[in-house]
């Protein structure tokens, strides 16, 4: 399977989730972005200030 093939499944995959997650509750996906978010920048804020 081609490479773009297989990302275009997987992000179709992905928004499906997303989709799902938002519709079951709002309050979860923005918890879950913003709990994402923090833990790809808390790496760097420890690199920072260390």
């Amino acid at each position: 399977m081609p490479v773009f093939k297989r990302f275009t499944s997987f992000m179709q995959q992905a928004l499906r989730a997303m989709h799902l997650v938002w519709t079951t509750s709002r309050a979860l996906s923005v918890g879950l972005i913003v709990a994402t978010l923090v833990a790809g920048l808390l790496p760097a804020l420890a690199a920072w200030l260390g």
